[in-house]
């Protein structure tokens, strides 16, 4: 079975000024004001959990026993996607130690509590919103 893959979709700058335009007609617009809240909350979000992914990082460095860190550092970072990272460090788990080890164990609830929340970090991060050009100028979410 073949993997899916997304399409990169690449847009000149022009074409974006463009589709912004459009948009605007249709009567949604970016108030940057408005939206710092919400742009500072996803930021938080987002650095801290790139700092989560760092440590996983150095956890998988431990894990497969790298003489040094950079050995860990560069198989982890050649992963694309943060789910795929985490999976590497699962079965470099399961490889490492057995099932009846604490270890085991520990890191497993760990690595499914982060994979959980990986779904309401996505969610966060990647939902459409932007403000009704209405007289109340109210805040619209919606979720894909």
């Amino acid at each position: 079975m073949a993997a899916s893959r997304r399409r990169s979709v690449s847009l000149s700058w022009g074409t974006f000024v463009m589709l912004l335009s459009d948009i605007r007609k249709i009567g949604v617009e970016y108030n940057r004001e408005r939206m710092q809240p919400y742009a500072k909350i996803i930021g938080e979000l987002a650095i801290e959990w790139n700092g989560l992914h760092v440590e996983l990082a150095k956890m998988f460095a431990l894990v497969i026993n790298a003489e040094n860190g950079e050995t860990g550092f560069r198989i982890w970072y050649q992963l694309r996607s943060d789910l795929s990272q985490r999976e590497i460090l699962r079965a470099a788990i399961e490889s490492r130690y057995a099932k009846d080890e604490p270890v085991y164990e520990r890191l497993h609830e760990l690595l499914n509590k982060i994979n959980k929340f990986a779904h309401r970090r996505n969610a966060a991060i990647h939902v459409p919103i932007g403000l009704a050009n209405k007289p109340s100028g109210a805040l619209a979410a919606c979720r894909t």
